[in-house]
């Protein structure tokens, strides 16, 4: 992803971020049996869910936020409403004011769209350099994520991505505890080293999309002690198959609930959040195109088995797909 139209993160890190608050990850788990359409307008909010209806603009009468409700054009948080609901704001985000929101995060980015240079093209592993983004549906735009809880206190994760294209490619969101960033390096030669710890129950969201551009598998890990002897990596919490509700296995070690993950995008062409989007072109848009915008909520607490009263302040948020990778930062975040 190219230079970023908001804040550079040291001299050759194109990524872009806009957070304000702490993302506060903590408290009793309960079963997911609360819709998580309960607390944010993901996808048309009907029980149940419809494949297809993701959108970015707040419907009135359904509850909790959209993502306009959340952001302004310029991907500043919201602040028009006071705490008694009268304008003008109060200097407190609307998502805390009228939504009882604990978290929220804009992460902006300009695009290559496969002709300009990019200088965070994943040479290894562990190493980005520069170059192009080979695949247009390998390219990401806008990100956002929302945080709040369930009336049992549940933790529960809400973000958002804009592609380019409506294309076949793996979109990773890892969200981790500890700050990962660029080093020093040596471009064209060793590449820009990623720096950066992975902490237990840190978070990982992969999305693949067919040929199509339709979803086709949602996956969520978590980073665990794999043998109790300090051996970490990844360990799946649950699997959803295309779009919608995850229905859950009462048989499963451990049972997981139904309702705990939920993924939707857009089947039709659709208004953007009032803030720059990009089309295949890498131009700028106001709407955008079918299967280009995915929408997942989850409910972090059940599915990570937070039953303690630990701080799980996720700190940094790790964009990936086979091309590309992009960071973004929550500031502040507790422990």
């Amino acid at each position: 992803m190219e230079n970023n139209r908001r804040v550079i993160i040291g001299r050759r890190t194109s990524v872009a971020v806009l957070c304000l608050l702490c993302a506060f990850f903590g408290g009793v788990v309960q079963a997911g049996n609360e819709p998580l359409s309960s607390y944010f307008e993901l996808g048309d909010s009907l029980q149940p869910e419809v494949p297809g209806t993701g959108d970015l603009q707040g419907s009135a009468g359904l509850p909790g936020p959209d993502w306009a409700d959340l952001f302004r054009p310029d991907g500043s948080l919201r602040d028009e409403v006071g705490a008694n609901g009268q304008s003008p704001g109060n200097g407190v985000p609307d998502f805390i004011d009228l939504y009882q929101g604990q978290a929220a995060v804009f992460v902006a980015d300009d695009v290559s769209a496969g002709t300009k240079i990019d200088f965070t093209i994943p040479r290894d592993a562990n190493h980005v350099d520069r170059g192009v983004v080979p695949n247009v549906s390998d390219e990401l735009s806008n990100a956002y994520a929302y945080v709040t809880k369930d009336s049992a206190g549940n933790p529960l994760l809400f973000a958002g991505i804009e592609r380019l294209n409506a294309g076949a490619s793996t979109v990773e969101l890892e969200f981790n505890q500890g700050l990962f960033r660029l080093g020093r390096g040596w471009p064209g030669r060793t590449g820009w080293e990623i720096l950066g710890r992975r902490t237990s129950k840190d978070l990982l969201i992969t999305l693949s999309f067919g040929a199509d551009g339709l979803l086709t598998s949602v996956g969520v890990d978590s980073w665990e002690d794999l043998s109790g002897t300090g051996s970490f990596g990844w360990l799946r919490k649950e699997t959803l198959t295309g779009e919608g509700c995850n229905p859950g296995d009462p048989n499963a070690v451990p049972p997981t609930s139904a309702g705990t993950v939920c993924a939707f995008c857009n089947a039709a062409s659709i208004p953007g959040g009032g803030w720059v989007s990009y089309d295949a072109a890498g131009q700028p848009e106001t709407t955008l195109s079918s299967d280009t915008f995915l929408e997942i909520g989850l409910n972090v607490g059940s599915l990570l088995g937070i039953s303690d009263r630990t701080l799980y302040g996720y700190s940094t948020i790790q964009l990936r797909t086979p091309s590309d990778i992009a960071f973004g930062y929550f500031e502040g975040s507790s422990k």
